[in-house]
């Protein structure tokens, strides 16, 4: 599986696109969780349509699907413009049951929030406030196979270090306790992976602070 190489906007500052799309974003509050009912929020109702039990696709039993809670939310409030669902990873006889709950999920969100984009390696969930420059972005990964492009477009701290000529290949991945891919990055040195850890730490405390979902840093 050809995994995304991308950037956080940390160390995204100098770049143009990074610029505009931070321009084009508006200021937000975290996601209003509604109630449902009296007893079950609309949280509490994402998390049991995610509990599902399926194989992955490296052949994983799995029992959840909470990689795709915490990548909607870290959209929502911010955290990075898009995510991408690679279906390679829900490759088993229940597919077509794992698709439905995760667009049941996604559905479920206020008209706009996202925007679905299919490229070659899976699904972009993209930003709906961010969606004219994002586009663009998506445009120019369409003509060019950039992965450095992809990665402005899903906010990762590596963008184009995979093929980096120096030779170092330090493997990052925020995994959820079910062993979910919410991240996953290859970087180039030490600074990069840094980089990384610290977008990580972020993506830990609010996985578990807002969405009572615990997730960890897999180096």
């Amino acid at each position: 599986m050809k995994l995304p190489v991308l950037i956080h906007r940390a160390v995204a500052s100098e770049s143009r696109a990074w610029r505009e799309l931070q321009a084009s974003r508006v200021v937000r509050t975290h996601h209003r969780l509604t109630t449902a009912t009296s007893t079950e929020s609309k949280l509490d109702r994402e998390k049991r349509t995610l509990t599902v039990d399926f194989r992955d696709g490296a052949g994983r039993r799995r029992t959840n699907l909470f990689e795709i809670l915490v990548n909607a939310y870290l959209v929502v409030n911010g955290l990075r413009p898009a995510f991408l669902i690679q279906w390679i990873d829900y490759q088993d006889s229940d597919r077509a049951e794992v698709r439905r709950r995760i667009f049941e999920v996604l559905d479920g969100f206020p008209d706009n929030t996202f925007v679905f984009k299919d490229i070659d390696q899976g699904t972009l969930v993209l930003d709906g406030r961010a969606i004219e420059t994002l586009s663009k972005l998506v445009s120019v990964y369409e003509k060019t196979s950039d992965d450095k492009v992809l990665g402005t477009i899903l906010g990762y701290p590596c963008a184009g270090e995979l093929n980096d000529t120096t030779g170092t290949r330090l493997f990052r991945h925020i995994v959820t306790n079910d062993g979910g891919d919410v991240m996953s990055n290859i970087c180039s040195s030490r600074d990069s992976a840094g980089r990384f850890d610290e977008f990580a730490n972020t993506v830990v405390r609010f996985a578990r602070d807002t969405l009572g979902v615990t997730v960890r840093l897999q180096a």
